[in-house]
């Protein structure tokens, strides 16, 4: 009633004012989540392909495997292209390795591979340099895994930290400014969680730098290819 006249009550949209309080309150004390919002830019991602030559070897395996047909052929194929032989090991390991001397030198380093016989590949070749490193394993507490990041982040020498699909589950590896993977897993969202540990928000570095290895054989860059369509009609779908 208003100076004894009846005023219409006026429709009040209760859940708007609780959203809108909500999203205030959020606001004033939820940490920001992009770019964007918190004022920072992300790190330019430069992406790079290293083909690398099989040995005879290798080859061998490789052509042997082409033989066997089905699923049980397609994993001897990625045996032979990502894992090499017994005797030699992965045939990814040493240009990885040559990379972390020479080009990214003063770096630190986060490699990738999707076996842990390929890292002890790394590793060994690490040891024969001098060069430490650290690792981490699915088995690992958090704790472990917490210990890891920060050696890898404050000791001058451990300049490579290695592991498997561990190190797409959310670590902060922001301080490292180069992702090696040893041949891609057949994912795409995989290799983008990967990027995701080095490329953050706050990361001190303005470039970042993923460097994919992979065995130079029809079979793997069949693989690519297809992996590459894959990635586009994700990337189409979430533009729609």
């Amino acid at each position: 009633m208003s100076n004894g006249a009846w005023v219409p009550a006026m429709a009040v949209d209760i859940v708007a004012v609780k959203r809108d309080a909500f999203a205030a309150l959020v606001d004033r004390h939820v940490v920001r989540r992009t770019a964007q919002q918190a004022g920072l830019d992300l790190p330019e991602m430069i992406t790079t392909e290293v083909w690398v030559p099989l040995t005879s070897g290798e080859r061998k395996k490789l052509k042997m495997a082409e033989a066997i047909p089905g699923q049980y052929g397609y994993f001897l194929r990625n045996e032979a292209t990502r894992n090499g032989t017994a005797a030699g090991g992965s045939p990814l390991a040493d240009p990885a390795v040559r990379q972390i001397l020479g080009k990214f030198g003063q770096d630190k380093v986060v490699v990738y591979a999707e076996n842990l016989p390929v890292l002890k590949d790394v590793t060994n070749l690490l040891d024969a340099a001098g060069i430490g490193w650290v690792k981490v394993e699915g088995k690992m507490s958090a704790r472990s895994r917490e210990m890891a990041i920060t050696r890898h982040r404050t000791e001058p020498n451990v300049r490579v930290f290695l592991g498997t699909k561990m190190i797409e589950r959310g670590l902060n590896l922001q301080h490292a400014r180069v992702l090696m993977t040893l041949s891609p897993s057949d994912n795409p969202a995989s290799e983008e969680q990967r990027a995701r540990r080095i490329r953050r928000i706050g990361s001190p570095c303005s470039v970042a730098h993923h460097v994919v290895f992979l065995a130079d054989s029809d079979h793997e860059r069949a693989r690519v290819a297809r992996l590459a369509g894959k990635e586009a009609m994700r990337m189409s779908l979430g533009a729609a």
